[in-house]
């Protein structure tokens, strides 16, 4: 964090103690109507933190919440990915039922997809009921029901029910936009999806580097619980940083050897740090200590190489259980029963579905009838131990239907202690008993056929109440060229077509003993890339299938200003050149049989890795220039 930022939050928590001290009490009494703080994480596995497992992690600010409030370890997310989950707990109800399946993305993706561009403004949101049953509402990080990319006319979040907004390159709006560091240190660089957020206006923007971006929202969270104390009226704010998503750009001395796993240990820890100057103000207030109410958790389940889901299968975009169960941390010394405080809640499974109603019962608010969520306000204050008693569903986004090693299920119901799994055509079941099988390990599918029919039914029924998904065929750039320079960064939909063809790289680059990739497209399923490997050598690698790469590499490491063309032609031949002089021959296994999932980055590989680094791998040189020309497609 930096000094600057540092010095804010003590003094933002120095001033709220002394208003608290000096101020009457407000002419509306708010015992009975509790101040609520929900703290969204982004992309964090449910073994991530300290307090939940965590290995060579540092959280002592979030592990202090759970050592003095409750820790849920049956918690649920909605969906396995970041714009219905976040749907789900605006609005109480299942994500589906808005046409949020999967991350809002671009707008030609999402009608791809059969997508919402944005939250509908008719669905119920907790912060529009709170805030006309007289809260003050603010919303401070990431949003991502709307708004970026290429869509610049989705409502804002005041539109939403909230008085005050901050949020990011995912919405719309005043924002906070990241710039990444080379390796923790200067020089910065603006990231691309900031870059096209600034270009579609609509609200003040602010370039901060990505290491104390949550630092940012956290200052504004604290001038508004300021200006909402002053005013008398309780407050219900969000607060969802997003540096636990990649890319990872901890501060240095939180690096450690820079693998994707290390630099996301150090942006978890760093996330820590930059919150507790909002925790230490509640803590340290008793006015705010004594009738406010802290809530932690995240969106979905870890990204695969970073986060870790612990004993669970699965990961982000999967609804076995390591997509779909997460943290969740309640604290409120002033809230919650002496008794309670420290304890773990091992028996109540809680989704987030069921935020609004237990919120709004909180704050004394009615809920309306129409929602998914069960009201387990008793649970969340420490009176009662249960939890929700209906089935939860799931659906699988649509743009995660597997990967080279498995179909990933359609649908997925827990009903009791049961976990059941299929497609959607009703083929392919799974039923684990999460009693004695949370790793959905042993398929008790075919010794519990009664069990089966009556999930399956259930399952059957439940996706009938959905909207109807179109999908579209997906359309490529048609560019035949792409002239392309350092940072640079394109989408699956804008990056080069490559399936099914050759292509030809011409890259012009200065390396002076420094390792990285030139460019990548692609990721660990099909891809290519370029780099310089850390023994100073050029590699060309293709990769065209998981366990499926070819890897062209030069014999003699490379210093100096150099142009280098790398060849994949149609009939698989692979070739390096390095300044008109072949270095290196080869055969790719296959072409590419579709356009790879991960786009197509410039002096790094922001996604998964098609080559052996780890992510992101970023290149310190100069990078002149990039060229990729395609061939036709082979039929």
């Amino acid at each position: 964090m930096s000094r600057f930022l540092f010095a804010s939050a003590v003094a933002l928590s120095a001033t709220l103690t002394s208003v608290a001290c000096a101020a009457p009490a407000p002419k509306t009494a708010t015992k009975t109507r509790p101040n609520i703080i929900f703290v969204l994480a982004d992309d964090m596995g449910y073994a991530d933190l300290a307090c939940y497992g965590g290995k060579g992690v540092k959280t002592a600010n979030i592990d202090r919440l759970a050592s003095e409030g409750i820790r849920f370890t049956q918690f649920y997310v909605n969906s396995p990915i970041c714009s219905p989950s976040r749907t789900a707990y605006t609005t109480g109800q299942y994500p589906a039922r808005w046409n949020i399946t999967s991350f809002i993305d671009n707008r030609g993706a999402n009608r791809r997809r059969g997508m919402a561009q944005w939250l509908d403004l008719k669905a119920p949101t907790l912060a529009r009921s709170l805030s006309n049953a007289g809260y003050t509402t603010g919303h401070f990080g990431k949003w991502h029901m709307g708004g970026g990319r290429d869509v610049g006319e989705a409502p804002l979040p005041t539109e939403y029910g909230f008085a005050e907004s901050l949020t990011q390159f995912e919405g719309l709006g005043d924002r906070i936009l990241p710039m990444i560091s080379t390796d923790g240190d200067e020089p910065l660089t603006k990231m691309g999806l900031g870059v096209a957020s600034e270009k579609l206006g609509r609200g003040k923007v602010t370039w901060v580097p990505r290491q104390q971006v949550t630092s940012a929202f956290v200052n504004r969270a604290l001038t508004f619980i300021g200006e909402a104390e002053k005013s008398g009226k309780p407050f219900y704010l969000n607060l969802w940083p997003d540096d636990v998503h990649s890319p990872f750009d901890p501060p240095k001395s939180l690096r450690g050897d820079s693998t994707k796993r290390q630099l996301y240990r150090g942006v978890v820890t760093n996330m820590d740090v930059e919150l507790a100057p909002l925790f230490d103000a509640i803590r340290n207030n008793p006015k705010l200590r004594d009738n406010t109410l802290v809530i932690f958790a995240s969106d979905n389940g870890p990204e695969p190489g970073a986060g870790l889901a612990g004993t669970f299968r699965g990961n982000k975009g999967q609804i076995y259980e390591g997509g779909i169960r997460e943290p969740l941390i309640v604290w409120g010394p002033g809230i919650l029963p002496a008794n309670r405080r420290g304890t773990v809640n091992k028996t109540a499974v809680v989704s987030a579905v069921d935020f609004l109603p237990s919120i709004l019962k909180l704050a004394g608010v009615e809920a309306a009838p129409q929602g998914d969520g069960t009201d387990l306000s008793d649970t969340f204050k420490g009176q009662k131990t249960t939890g929700r008693t209906q089935p939860l569903f799931w659906k699988r986004p649509p743009d995660r239907a597997g990967n080279d090693d498995q179909t990933f299920p359609d649908l997925a119901v827990r009903d009791g202690n049961w976990k059941f799994l299929m497609q959607e055509d009703g083929t392919k079941p799974q039923l684990y008993n999460l009693a004695n099988d949370e790793g959905e390990n042993k398929n008790l599918a075919a010794a519990e056929p009664q069990t089966v029919q009556r999930l399956t039914k259930a399952l059957l029924d439940w996706n009938k109440t959905l909207p109807v998904v179109k999908l579209t065929a997906e359309t490529f750039n048609d560019l035949k060229s792409f002239n392309l320079k350092k940072g640079d960064r394109l989408d699956r939909e804008q990056a080069p077509a490559v399936a099914k063809r050759g292509f030809n790289i011409t890259a012009k680059f200065d390396v002076q003993k420094q390792a990285g990739v030139i460019v990548a497209q692609g990721g660990v399923g099909q891809g290519y890339t370029l780099f310089v490997d850390n023994d100073g050598k050029l590699n060309f690698a293709v990769r065209s299938g998981k366990n499926a790469i070819t890897n062209l590499i030069s014999p003699e490491p490379i210093t100096g200003t150099h142009t280098v063309v790398a060849h994949l032609g149609a009939d698989l031949l692979m070739s390096l050149k390095i300044d008109d002089k072949v270095v290196a021959q080869g055969q790719s296994k296959a072409l590419l049989s579709s356009q790879p999932v991960d786009g197509l980055d410039v002096g790094s590989d922001a996604d998964g890795a098609v080559g052996s680094y780890e992510t992101p791998f970023r290149f310190a040189g100069n990078i002149d220039s990039v060229v990729i020309e395609l061939e036709g497609i082979l039929d």
